[in-house]
């Protein structure tokens, strides 16, 4: 039985196969006989947790709340008999709600509206024939500082304490305008939340999106905090009436949703379920489920994504491999399909049987090694409100990592303090906005002992994207002097006795064009300091003819602060990585921070492995997944055939600690144990999809 009552969310956190399918638009009600029919389904297709809703699509709801308005045709204690059927079938439900909008509530008090920054083209962004559909003509976004937001609080514990829902999941979770509003920018900036950036801030509300405005990027900070202490306050709330029951929150800061959206990405720490949705890239799958563990740990993160099996027939192929995609990166999946779960009982009962075995060993953990940041100001403020440079710079550095099987976590701004960076390695990717308190964390962890890799304009800005006279890690990077006059060269020369066995020289860009990320380099370093060590030069033929290459630039350089280093690359790697993850690239990095800092468990796999490393009740467990090239490479696509994935192949791990045994409890399949002057090598002969290994380490 999967319901466990005593449990928060009813058990939720650590099911594996959760479904959604929920009532339409209105007039489309539900019947009791309808749900019967839906809930008998879901037992047949052997799911544990299901979405259904108490309010139809746009959040109109079809029960008489207490608290805001509902339709007219709402039924008494409907609601209240369907989660005790499902309870009593042993199924955990979930109401899908949004939290943005509320059509009804701001037909009734339109002053309680979210206002909208206009944008600074004119345009108008969204999709008005979908948004006629849903919402007709009117704006449906309600204010979280109206009393909307104090109403909303009480509505969930009334969803889930007298309705019976195990909890609400959270979709449209944005403060600015819906995704399908045809107006509007940025938002929101109605006179309630005027008063307060002002009480806060000390300025005066924008109202319109320009990048030249001190007050308009600092109002971008500001409606981030607020969203956030907002989710903290909801989840509190909750908590405080009901002790099981569960809120997650859908994260809309991914790539390529605009900064429009205002969903925090920083830790949150909210009482509740950090999600996303991957819609039809799940390409981003092993960075986010990263990045929404560090906004919110308490349980293990969840990705929804939309299926589209090959009808009744379907072996469940696609559910189960994006199951593993996510379990490899230590969180569960959703599945969502426009298809009712009869005509899918088939593909979910398939999906959940491969994916059971697994789920004991998910989460925990991660192995510290290398901690990859991911910067919001950086993200928000570098390049005006275009996020796709920072999200390509991160996710390429990310895939990069991955494709070296060099174990990375995701350090999020408020995280770069002396307590958290607490990794052998910590990696700035074109990292351009820090504030003067990161960049001192930053040098003490170097001076420390850490090591540390740069790409790109570091520090150039500042922490709300203001042009600093000299960028904040000069002093650390041993910069005494930059010049814009002259740009750099795109090919580079490795130099010295690491770069043995290396392409020299090497181009360092991605295919023919220049991404207009990297178009401005900005200003170059030209004078570095004595103790500082060139490994890599930017070069320059004089004609096809020349035998020596002129060396024109540093391209790779680093130096020892204190007892750590700091690695500094011209270029950001990680974008040119994104577009192209060519071998060169990653045998260069790689090459490059073996000098200073190894991980503590070697892997040797193809580059379309991914290995994940979790400590898990004093074992050490490692995910192994393949993927498909579609998942390597960042970009629109549409939905890759997750289920046409190339074996791994054979997989050996090789660490310095003494192995004392090692299972693999999912397959079963064989393994060896060898030794090689005290190390421990764990040899996998065949990996097919996906697999778990666990090692008991002995404790010398």
């Amino acid at each position: 039985m999967a319901y466990r009552p005593g449990e928060i969310g009813g058990g939720y956190p650590r099911s594996v196969m959760r479904v959604e399918y929920r009532p339409g638009l209105p007039p489309e009600y539900p019947t009791r006989d309808g749900m019967m029919r839906l809930l008998e389904d879901v037992v047949e297709s052997g799911a544990e947790a299901w979405w259904y809703s108490c309010a139809g699509k746009g959040s109109y709801p079809l029960f008489p709340s207490k608290y805001l308005p509902h339709v007219p045709e709402a039924e008494a204690g409907l609601f209240e008999w369907f989660t005790d059927q499902c309870h009593q079938r042993g199924i955990i439900i979930m109401s899908w709600e949004y939290l943005s909008t509320s059509p009804l509530t701001t037909r009734e008090h339109p002053d309680w509206r979210m206002e909208f920054l206009q944008p600074s083209d004119g345009g108008r962004p969204g999709r008005p024939e979908r948004h006629a559909e849903v919402y007709g003509d009117q704006n449906p976004t309600a204010c979280f500082n109206s009393p909307y937001g104090e109403l909303l609080m009480d509505y969930s514990v009334e969803v889930i304490q007298d309705l019976g829902f195990d909890g609400i999941w959270f979709d449209g979770c944005f403060m600015g305008p819906a995704n399908t509003w045809p107006g509007g920018s940025i938002g929101c900036c109605c006179p309630r939340c005027a008063r307060q950036f002002r009480d806060e801030i000390g300025l005066q509300m924008p109202t319109r999106e320009d990048w030249s405005s001190e007050a308009f990027r600092r109002f971008i900070r500001w409606r981030q905090r607020f969203f956030a202490d907002y989710w903290r306050r909801l989840c509190q709330h909750v908590r405080a009436h009901s002790p099981t029951g569960l809120i997650g929150l859908n994260n809309f800061n991914r790539w390529p949703h605009s900064t429009g959206f205002g969903c925090p990405l920083n830790p949150v720490d909210f009482d509740g379920l950090s999600c996303a949705e991957v819609s039809q890239q799940p390409w981003q799958a092993l960075l986010m489920l990263k990045y929404l563990r560090q906004v919110a740990p308490r349980h293990p993160p969840e990705l929804w994504i939309r299926h589209t099996p090959p009808g009744p027939g379907g072996g469940g192929e696609q559910m189960a491999y994006f199951g593993e995609l996510c379990m490899t990166a230590g969180g569960f999946h959703s599945a969502g399909s426009s298809l009712s779960p009869g005509h899918l009982s088939r593909s979910i009962r398939a999906a959940g049987d491969e994916l059971r075995p697994r789920a004991e060993w998910v989460c925990g953990q991660p192995l510290r090694f290398a901690g990859l940041v991911l910067s919001s100001n950086t993200k928000d403020f570098a390049f005006e409100g275009d996020s796709e440079p920072t999200w390509r710079s991160v996710h390429g550095m990310h895939n990069l990592l991955l494709d070296a099987h060099w174990p990375s976590e995701v350090i999020l701004d408020d995280q770069m303090t002396p307590e958290h960076l607490r990794f052998p390695l910590v990696i700035c990717s074109e990292v351009r906005c820090l504030s003067d308190t990161q960049a001192a964390a930053l040098r003490a962890y170097v001076e420390g002992g850490g090591t540390l890799l740069v790409t790109g304009q570091i520090g150039a800005l500042d922490e709300i994207g203001r042009p600093r006279p000299a960028p904040a890690l000069d002093g650390l990077l041993g910069v005494e002097r930059r010049d814009r006059r002259r740009p750099p060269e795109h090919v580079v020369a490795p130099d010295g006795g690491w770069a043995a066995g290396l392409s020299s020289p090497l181009r360092l860009w991605p295919g023919e064009a220049a991404p207009s990320a990297i178009e401005d380099d900005g200003a170059q370093p030209v004078a570095w300091a004595d103790d500082t060590r060139v490994l890599a030069w930017g070069v320059r033929c004089a004609d096809d003819s020349a035998e020596e290459p002129v060396r024109e630039h540093a391209a790779i350089t680093c130096r020892k602060v204190g007892e750590g280093h700091v690695i500094a690359f011209d270029r950001d790697i990680g974008g040119f990585y994104s577009h192209e993850p060519r071998p060169e690239w990653r045998r260069v990095a790689i090459a490059c921070l073996r000098q200073f800092v190894v991980p503590p468990v070697e892997i040797d796999a193809a580059p379309h492995v991914a290995v994940t490393l979790w400590w898990l009740g004093g074992r050490l467990v490692a995910h192994i997944l393949s993927r498909p090239h579609q998942l390597r490479v960042v970009g629109h696509q549409p939905c890759v055939d997750l289920s046409d994935v190339p074996p791994a192949g054979a997989v050996r791990l090789t660490l310095s600690d003494r192995v004392s045994s090692a299972e693999r409890p999912v397959t079963g399949d064989p393994l060896e144990i060898d030794t090689d002057r005290g190390r421990s090598i764990v040899k996998l002969p065949f990996v097919g999809r996906h697999d778990v290994l666990v090692m008991e380490i002995a404790a010398d």
